[in-house]
């Protein structure tokens, strides 16, 4: 998978707010803590995440990394409800390109309509994933 194609997953993972560093922009590596510390709160393993990027296929894991990545990214709120702020404020402070931002911002708002479809937050932060991850692949 390109070096583009996993950050665009790793978007995806924390979707792709409240993790903004305090002392600054955050940065990629900030995305990427935010997946392994969900995935070991998760019990998922290294393999599993690998696995999820090579096949882009999100159901291989546990559903709820993915509610935990997008709560801790800014995109699922403490009431467990899809928001797209402060998502996309942190996702606009880790992406330097604006021409990716503005898509990751269209693909997150086309993704709303999954927020009616899911019965719990993990399911909601799987179905989430899902489409964001769908939507970028038509880039």
């Amino acid at each position: 998978m390109s070096k583009f194609s996993c950050l665009a997953f790793c978007v995806v993972v924390v979707s792709l707010n409240s993790v903004l560093a305090e002392d600054g922009p955050a940065n990629e590596g900030d995305v990427l803590d935010i997946v392994f510390e969900c995935a070991k709160e998760n019990e998922v393993k290294a393999s599993e995440i690998l696995a999820v990027m090579t096949s882009r296929d999100v159901t291989l894991v546990n559903p709820c990394l993915w509610s935990c990545c997008l709560k801790k990214g800014g995109f699922i709120d403490d009431k467990g409800q899809y928001v797209l702020n402060p998502g996309l404020t942190y996702v606009k402070n880790i992406v330097k390109s604006d021409q990716f931002y503005t898509f990751i911002e269209k693909s997150a708002k086309q993704c709303e309509s999954v927020k009616d479809k899911a019965g719990s937050e993990c399911e909601l932060g799987a179905l989430l994933a899902a489409c964001i991850l769908e939507q970028m692949m038509k880039m």
